[in-house]
């Protein structure tokens, strides 16, 4: 009879970490290193988001894991698997080392490459040690520094140039043991000309355990290429989630991003496109859903270097209980970055008297021949369209439901995959029904 022992987060831990993994001698030092930066740094300090409660002494980063069959996949995972097989390439890991995948054909046929990030070092290791760490530094703060010492589970996709991926590839993270961190990196690299779709979701099971997710994505597209990449989280209410997303776009490159946030009990996930190349563009389409004692903190970043640039970001969401957003968003336009524009646009409305909305929309322009603006909004159901909706023979709570997917769906129908745009109408749904 053998006992499953985690990995812990100290020093041997990391070290036992990378050698029960077979890492390569690079990944090993940057690992290292990683973990000297996060002993050495405080938490960060937000305005408007506080860290309260978060304890990461002897916090479980890594269990054994092994390749699951179906059927024992958690319920929610399984659920996914039956609706989605022959329909969509699927990747899923529950806490982090457990695999269960469902490719299509096409993947192979087209040499394109989707494995686990374990897998990645050992079988893609200089491809990996060229992209990793390319947006995303490990000294950026304590969290990026947390990632990348315990980083264990995520993908690595490579797409190879002017090949098109014609089925979306969909990477599922599960959390089920409580307790357990979690610690993902995805790492996308298209070459030029190259087109996929990502989806990526994360859900746990917290069990009434405190649970710390500290995840990265890293979306490097070459020339011309295009990556739709979506992404929604539905963490347990006991999880403090910490989420990097950044991309950096080559000449007339494209990643649009399209999220989903409605879990955990503090979320703090930040999206960036670096606008570098000549002509690139990014759009960032993005609903949330509060309810209870959540706090989301959401921001999202457009970073204009190149000529010839455009961006657009749109956000909507809903606060209910005493849940409070705050909303960074800003449109960075820099010196040289001639004939670029950047628009973005955030409304909230608010269900209940002790929900809370920050919005801090932001330009920051150091160029003359360009184009930009921003918007925000925050408010209460109209009064006056309730009372004409229950005139109509609607009960309060249908009406205001009816208000509510209506208000969110202006973003809903502007996000061009269905099969997500259906999972995101079912989480608000859900919501909305308790």
């Amino acid at each position: 009879m053998s006992v499953e022992t985690a990995i812990t987060l100290n020093a041997r831990g990391i070290a036992q970490l990378s050698e029960r993994l077979g890492e390569p001698e690079w990944m090993r030092a940057k690992r290292m290193a990683a973990f000297e930066a996060f002993e050495s740094m405080t938490f960060p300090r937000w305005d408007r988001t506080e860290i309260v409660g978060l304890d990461l002494d002897d916090l479980a980063i890594y269990r054994e894991g092994g390749a699951l069959t179906e059927a024992e996949l958690p319920e929610p995972l399984k659920s996914i698997a039956e609706k989605k097989k022959g329909q969509a390439s699927l990747f899923f890991q529950v806490d982090g080392a457990k695999t269960w995948s469902s490719p299509l054909e096409e993947l192979e046929a087209k040499g394109v490459v989707v494995v686990d990030f374990p897998t990645a070092l050992q079988k893609y290791g200089e491809l990996v040690k060229e992209h990793l760490m390319s947006s995303v530094g490990f000294d950026e703060d304590k969290f990026t520094a947390l990632h990348y010492a315990a980083v264990s589970s995520g993908w690595f996709i490579y797409v190879p140039k002017e090949v098109v991926v014609e089925a979306p590839i969909e990477l599922r993270s599960y959390g089920a043991a409580p307790g357990l961190g979690l610690f993902s990196h995805v790492l996308v690299v298209a070459e030029r000309d190259a087109q996929v779709t990502i989806v990526h979701g994360s859900a746990s099971d917290d069990g009434g355990a405190q649970r710390v997710v500290a995840d990265v994505v890293e979306i490097c597209p070459k020339d011309g290429a295009i990556v739709e990449f979506n992404a929604v989280q539905d963490w347990g209410r006991e999880t403090f989630n910490y989420t990097v997303r950044r991309s950096l776009l080559g000449r007339d490159a494209t990643v649009n991003w399209c999220t989903g946030e409605f879990g955990s009990r503090l979320s703090r996930s930040h999206t960036r496109s670096i606008l570098h190349g000549m002509g690139s563009s990014s759009n960032y389409l993005s609903v949330y859903f509060g309810d209870g004692d959540q706090h989301l903190d959401v921001g999202i970043t457009m970073l204009h270097e190149g000529e010839h640039t455009a961006s657009d970001m749109v956000t909507r969401g809903i606060l209910d209980g005493s849940s409070r957003v705050v909303y960074r968003g800003l449109t960075d336009i820099e010196n040289g970055a001639r004939f670029s524009s950047g628009f973005q646009s955030e409304n909230s409305m608010i269900l209940s008297e002790e929900a809370r909305s920050d919005s801090i929309p932001g330009l920051e322009i150091d160029e003359t021949e360009v184009q930009a603006g921003h918007a925000a909004t925050t408010g209460k159901i109209d009064p006056v369209h309730l009372f004409y909706l229950m005139s109509r023979g609607l009960r309060r709570q249908e009406a205001i439901h009816l208000m509510v997917v209506g208000f969110l769906d202006t973003v809903l129908q502007r996000m061009p995959l269905e099969s997500f745009r259906q999972e995101l109408s079912s989480l608000i749904d859900r919501k909305m029904h308790g």
